[in-house]
């Protein structure tokens, strides 16, 4: 496609209307760090809840509003619920808003290296 000549006709297909860029293609091939894990949220944080519910979806993770012991983390924030008691009692891991931001950039890492 790097011919003057193929650059000029995608151009004026592109003028045209056709669209050559796939919008999907981004969000199917965008990394999902937090894929195959599941959050409970628990107690009020730095942001809205449903800022923190967007983020894990769109980072390929999955929410829950109950703690089992399917439950990968529970993100506790200031005066939590009983939540916090059930995780503590299954032994699931409790990380605080920075920690789950930390756990984002560490495994976005991990992710970039593969």
């Amino acid at each position: 496609f790097n011919d003057d000549k193929n650059l000029k006709t995608l151009e004026e297909l592109k003028s045209l209307g056709l669209q050559i860029e796939n919008p999907d293609y981004e969000e199917k091939t965008k990394p999902k760090p937090l894929e195959g894990l599941t959050f409970v949220i628990t107690g009020t944080h730095p942001v809205p809840r449903k800022e923190i519910e967007d983020l894990i979806e769109s980072l390929g993770g999955h929410v829950a509003s109950a703690v089992s012991r399917k439950t990968d983390y529970l993100i506790v924030g200031e005066e939590p619920g009983s939540k916090l008691q059930k995780a503590i009692q299954l032994g699931i891991k409790r990380i605080n808003y920075d920690e789950f931001q930390q756990l984002i950039k560490e495994r976005s890492r991990e992710e970039v290296r593969v």
